[in-house]
């Protein structure tokens, strides 16, 4: 749940306005030159962290998105602020550029896009899917089927 600050302070999580994150964007929220926001990350160990947006660029056509561009320290384990807080855990790395290649690297194991981000790479298949679906409705293969029958549907382009 998206919330403001006013809403967590006083305690109006009842009252609160609420947005569904899958349909928000950053856009929407950070608009101008440092406009900054508070995410919450756990809420047992209630980590905070101030997202501030530092200023604006253009998506260059190769660059893989998301991608970090600037970091500082390791991440906590999970269920670790109390370690932290005691100083019995260490988060300072010693070389940020190594870091931030890792950081950028699991980023682009963990996309399901396989190419970059560009226009190329999100074309919208639904229209097509849409039709493929329409021609298979035709077809009704479940119609000749009994119920200990099963049957497969395999991509032409990808045999997959």
């Amino acid at each position: 749940m998206i919330q403001s600050d006013e809403e967590k302070e006083f305690g109006l999580f009842d009252m609160a306005d609420s947005y569904d994150e899958k349909q928000e964007t950053i856009a929407n929220w950070l608009k101008v030159v440092n406009d900054k926001i508070i995410y919450t990350y756990d809420f047992g160990d209630n980590w905070e962290h101030e997202i501030v947006l530092t200023k604006k660029v253009r998506p260059e056509k190769k660059a893989q998105y998301p991608r970090c561009i600037g970091v500082k320290n390791l991440s906590p384990e999970e269920d670790s602020r109390g370690e932290v807080l005691m100083g019995e855990v260490d988060l300072e790395y010693a070389n940020s550029n190594i870091l931030l290649e890792e950081i950028n690297l699991s980023l682009e194991e963990q996309s399901p896009d396989t190419g970059t981000n560009t226009e190329e790479s999100h074309i919208d298949y639904w229209e097509e899917v849409l039709l493929k679906s329409k021609e298979f409705y035709k077809l009704r293969p479940w119609g000749n089927m009994d119920d200990d029958m099963m049957f497969t549907v395999v991509d032409p382009v990808t045999n997959g």
